[in-house]
């Protein structure tokens, strides 16, 4: 004979208490080893857990190790002695060299490898002294193989290139200079002229000049090897190089921008910057409108057109001149307009 049926809201009355705490503990337990599992699984044995699914993230306190996590998984790993690991490598190799990466709040760092050759299995690393600054060495895998910065540049650890000698705290920048008619080094670069002629420089590639002028206006800065604005450059007279001296009144602008037209071109013009001048242009068909304080249309700007006609005077019949001068586009167009085409026999010759 068949058991009566039981609802489903009955079923725990039909179990004792004593099957029910049994009951109760298996589930408990067996819940717990499922969230101790994805527990695990997330925080893996180190104890890491990962901010994301997938991908790389810097160990807490060494600045050589990192968490790789997949699907949840994470997994602590280290760099090759002497490299670090960069959180922003996203998609090269993560471990790079100390120069690039930022080791803040995480400076500890996995013991040293030292071989006969290497302080550390990679990385560069300078030789000599305070007088012998030109030579470096890299290490690969343990194994160095060493290098000569061009002639009057020194290795810096810091940034890990070669660079002019005086840049190299760690160097002695006074070392004998091999000159030539050129230069006064085998390599490097030099300005030349006084403070009065700050735009030109010359590049100097085994002890051979190469003469080159900076852009309209700017001067050759020694300290930055670059070209700048003039009034940037301490050894130039901004003023006696581009021929301006910016006036005490005030310019369109206000005081600390004051723009002023160029005398000389009216395609170009000056702006004032605390007092000192720089020079600018217009660009291909405008020209400097003290109207309205900045470039425009060419045929817009009267001062061309009067530099314009003037240069017209030199080259054309004064009848001709007047002519253009007085003609008004609108009547041209008139003209034009209303004169007949020619006839056909015309063409057919």
């Amino acid at each position: 004979e068949k058991p009566p049926p039981v609802h489903p809201t009955e079923i725990r009355t039909s179990i004792s208490p004593s099957s029910a705490v049994k009951l109760n503990t298996t589930s408990a337990l067996a819940n717990y080893a499922t969230e101790a599992v994805a527990s695990q699984q997330q925080r893996g044995i180190g104890g890491y857990t990962c901010p994301e699914k997938n991908g790389r993230f810097p160990s807490p306190s060494q600045c050589d190790a990192y968490i790789e996590c997949i699907d949840n998984v994470p997994e602590e790993k280290l760099c090759p002695d002497g490299l670090l690991f960069n959180p922003k490598a996203l998609f090269t190799f993560p471990c790079q060299y100390p120069v690039d990466v930022d080791c803040e709040g995480r400076s500890s760092l996995q013991p040293a490898q030292a071989t006969e050759d290497c302080p550390h299995q990679f990385g560069y690393f300078r030789l000599g002294g305070a007088n012998d600054c030109g030579r470096f060495m890299n290490c690969v895998d343990g194994r160095g193989y060493t290098f000569d910065c061009p002639e009057g540049l020194a290795f810096s650890q810091e940034s890990l290139r070669c660079d002019w000698a005086d840049q190299v705290s760690s160097c002695d920048a006074e070392e004998p200079a091999q000159a030539t008619e050129d230069c006064p080094h085998q390599f490097g670069y030099f300005r030349l002229g006084g403070a009065n002629d700050c735009g030109r420089f010359m590049n100097c590639v085994d002890g051979r000049g190469y003469t080159f002028d900076c852009p309209e206006g700017l001067a050759f800065s020694q300290e930055s090897l670059r070209c700048d604005w003039a009034d940037q450059v301490s050894s130039c007279d901004a003023e006696a190089y581009l021929g301006f001296t910016c006036p005490q009144s005030e310019g369109v602008f206000g005081d600390d921008y004051r723009f002023f037209r160029n005398a000389a071109d009216c395609k170009k013009y000056f702006i004032c910057v605390n007092g000192r001048p720089r020079l600018y242009g217009c660009g291909e068909g405008n020209a400097f409108n003290e109207d309205i304080g900045g470039c425009d249309a060419i045929e817009n700007v009267t001062a061309w057109w009067l530099n314009y006609n003037s240069e017209v005077r030199q080259q054309q019949p004064v009848q001709q001149n007047l002519q253009f001068q007085n003609r008004q586009p609108q009547q041209d167009f008139q003209r034009r307009r209303t004169e007949p085409k020619p006839s056909q026999e015309f063409y057919r010759g």
